[in-house]
């Protein structure tokens, strides 16, 4: 029996939860941990379905769930990852950026999903096979824009703290889930905690400096952006706004202009050309790069826009401003093309016009430890992806629960 307590970082994002669980320590007085990313797209599916041989528990799941919210019922089977974008690609439940996280089934489903990761992750670390051996107590971190935080933190703990049961027809579960805390952190300050804090919660020495600056935290999401100011190592109240511009808005400019360019391609390939720089007519490759960077500079532009009107309300500085953080999945619309530039620099650019002396935060590198299949760990640096950096900033702020 693997008995002991754990730590599940969850980040529900509009196109993937990402997730970190935190159990044991190694030789280092370190957390063990494993990292993991889930599709939080789900299809309801008949509880007499039989799996195909193709697919796999690593690539689909099939949850049971008996539950409600907001007097809502949610009850039966749903499917997840490879199974559902095959069999049942049509009839999902999915986030909507026009609703509250605490709001949606989907978060229901994905708060599942993220305990079976997490068990899955101990199954990995302590050698063991069945869910069966697992007695964990868990404190489970939930992240939520810092605009939504007073009004869902409450409803989002409850979701949290309503999981008492684990079960998944595919693989096979049925486990009781123990919940000692449920704690709610601010998307944005994460991300700053993630850039000043070590794990451990010790400063980084290159970083420290931002403590005592005002730094401009700006998260993009697929849909929306959302900013936060952060003075003093600490969020000023009244300075959290959602913006609705986001990585997407780049997709549907640079989809507008090859259409106006007579070329009518499918969205995956638009998707896949934002990073690479180019696309395909026919088997002809063409260029693209001016066409992104004119989008991201167009998007850019509409975020600070929307940052002046606000900060002028608020009566907020811009010249205040010493440096300007971006982060989240829609900042990731960057390109493997050196032709192509960061979204970020294109909102800082932007941003310049405003305060010609503020600075973008150049995002650190970190020190990762992996376990090998032989138990032994290796320490590797590696730049922490814009992303990651909520999930990070979460996980080190854990640490101190």
């Amino acid at each position: 029996m693997v008995q002991g307590n754990a730590i599940l970082v969850v980040d529900l994002g509009n196109s993937s939860t990402k997730g970190r669980v935190m159990f044991g320590k190694d030789g280092t007085g370190r957390y063990r941990e494993r990292k993991f990313e889930v599709s939080n797209v789900f299809a309801p599916i008949d509880p007499n379905y039989e799996v195909a041989p193709d697919y796999t528990e690593d690539t689909s799941t099939i949850l049971r769930v008996s539950t409600s919210i907001n007097g809502r019922t949610l009850q039966g089977d749903f499917c997840n990852g490879d199974l559902q974008a095959k069999e049942k690609p049509l009839s999902t439940i999915k986030p909507s950026a026009s609703d509250k996280k605490y709001n949606l089934d989907s978060t229901v489903l994905s708060l599942r999903m993220a305990f079976l990761m997490g068990c899955k992750g101990i199954m990995d670390m302590s050698r063991v096979r069945e869910f069966s051996k697992l007695d964990i107590t868990w404190t489970v971190v939930c992240l939520l824009p810092p605009g939504d935080v007073d009004e869902g933190k409450a409803p989002m703990i409850s979701l949290v703290n309503s999981i008492d049961k684990l079960e998944a027809v595919f693989p096979e579960v049925d486990i009781p889930i123990k919940v000692s805390k449920a704690v709610v952190l601010p998307e944005g300050f994460c991300a700053y905690a993630g850039v000043v804090y070590d794990v451990g919660q010790q400063f980084r020495p290159d970083y420290k400096f931002l403590v005592d600056e005002t730094v401009l935290v700006i998260d993009i999401g697929a849909g929306t952006s959302d900013m936060v100011l952060i003075k003093g190592n600490k969020m000023v109240q009244n300075s959290k706004y959602t913006i609705n511009q986001g990585g997407n808005n780049v997709h549907q400019l640079v989809r507008r202009k090859l259409r106006m360019g007579g070329l009518d391609i499918d969205d995956e390939s638009i998707r896949r050309g934002i990073i690479r720089g180019e696309v395909k007519d026919g088997s002809k490759p063409m260029s693209i790069v001016e066409y992104v960077n004119s989008a991201k500079a167009e998007v850019a532009q509409k975020i600070v826009s929307e940052i002046q009107d606000f900060l002028e309300v608020t009566d907020i500085k811009a010249r205040s401003v010493g440096y300007i953080l971006v982060c989240g999945g829609g900042s990731m619309q960057d390109s493997d093309c050196a032709d192509i530039s960061p979204l970020s620099l294109k909102v800082v650019e932007s941003f310049k016009a405003l305060s010609p002396n503020t600075e973008l935060v150049e995002i650190p590198m970190h020190v990762v430890r992996r376990e090998e299949p032989d138990g032994d760990m290796t320490s590797v640096t590696e730049r922490i992806s814009p992303r990651e950096l909520n999930l990070l900033g979460a996980s080190i702020l854990a640490e101190a629960l």
